[in-house]
């Protein structure tokens, strides 16, 4: 499925994919809303999103769409890739990003990538992805073990409180 305004780029998506049997843009809507509509209908298995929609920013139509299809592929069609781009692609639940300027080949390609399951995304997001997951996971433990400590704490100045004197 195609979510894009500029039927230019609808167009090129439905010349590049009409040479692969395996393809098919099963639908094409120009708004977040009718993509999200459309999506619960004919649960389509990659969703090109553009981030730029009439009615809706793309990563909130990709954060949806990832919840009513978690086993699509969503890629993000955007202007900007830098790390952080990617980690909200990410966040929203793509697994990759493009330009409207990737090349043919480039773009085919990431549908077919993506189309098997692959993470479209380069090394240094999976490397920050990784490091944040390990730093809230850190996080957590030290809640964890000061909230223990505090309860030892609490059982140990209890007990030193009632503690026979003498």
């Amino acid at each position: 499925m195609v979510v894009e305004a500029r039927p230019l780029v609808v167009d090129r998506l439905i010349a590049l994919t009409a040479e692969y049997p395996d393809f098919q843009v099963a639908r094409e809507v120009t708004s977040g809303v009718a993509a999200l509509e459309m999506a619960s209908w004919f649960r389509p298995h990659v969703v090109v999103v553009d981030e730029h929609l009439p009615d809706a920013n793309g990563l909130q139509v990709c954060e949806h769409l990832h919840q009513g299809l978690e086993d699509a592929a969503l890629i993000l069609v955007a202007e900007l890739h830098t790390d952080a781009v990617r980690l909200l692609a990410v966040e929203a639940g793509a697994c990759g990003l493009i330009s409207r300027t990737t090349s043919d080949d480039d773009l085919i390609l990431a549908l077919l990538r993506a189309a098997e399951g692959e993470f479209l995304m380069p090394r240094s997001v999976t490397l920050r992805l990784f490091r944040v997951e390990r730093a809230l996971r850190q996080q957590a433990l030290r809640r964890h073990l000061q909230l223990r400590l505090g309860l030892i704490g609490s059982f140990i100045g209890a007990w030193w409180r009632r503690r026979p004197k003498g």
